[in-house]
């Protein structure tokens, strides 16, 4: 289960941290970067995209989760 350990990109969670969608972020650097990131991102991460397009929000409580196992060592 180590694998399915999850990190956020720094960008996303500062941008979570400012209290701003992701949608911005997903629409231009992600969209150039796809091909480098779908390589890199698990499955949750990929739902997390899924919702931020079809609702044009972030669930908080799902960044907050991806923070919290970003700062585990």
């Amino acid at each position: 289960m180590a694998e399915m350990a999850i990190k956020m990109p720094k960008r996303w969670l500062r941008l979570a941290s400012q209290n701003k969608g992701l949608a911005s972020y997903i629409s231009t650097d992600w969209m150039k970067q796809r091909r480098h990131m779908r390589k890199a991102l698990p499955l949750m991460k990929n739902w997390v995209i899924l919702e931020v397009l079809l609702w044009g929000k972030v669930n908080w409580e799902l960044c907050d989760m991806f923070k919290n196992n970003m700062q585990k060592p």
